[in-house]
């Protein structure tokens, strides 16, 4: 078992797959594999579904944002420039 002096923040991404709403779980763990597993431990009765977990505790609409309260396909963002923005080319994907 890992002790909590070894453990460090990570947030898991996470979403419900019934209501598909996206929950940021903080958990403390000794890396990125055992925060889904402090993650899972967490929700173990709620069915949650992992998506990524990352360094350090993010909070919503300041570290990470997401489209909505759940899963929003391309589609529905590119047809609703008012609520996510019109394209612009200087916003592209980088490597």
């Amino acid at each position: 078992m890992t002790n909590s002096m070894t453990c460090k923040p990570f947030t898991v991404i996470g979403f419900d797959p019934d209501s598909y709403q996206i929950v940021c779980v903080h958990v403390l763990a000794a890396d990125g594999l055992q925060a889904f597993t402090a993650a899972a431990h967490q929700y173990e009765d709620c069915g949650l579904e992992f998506v990524s977990a990352h360094p350090g505790h993010l909070h919503e609409d300041t570290d990470v944002f997401f489209p909505g309260e759940g899963l929003v396909d391309g589609e529905t963002i590119l047809a609703q420039p008012e609520v996510f923005g019109a394209f612009s080319p200087e916003a592209t994907t980088v490597d």
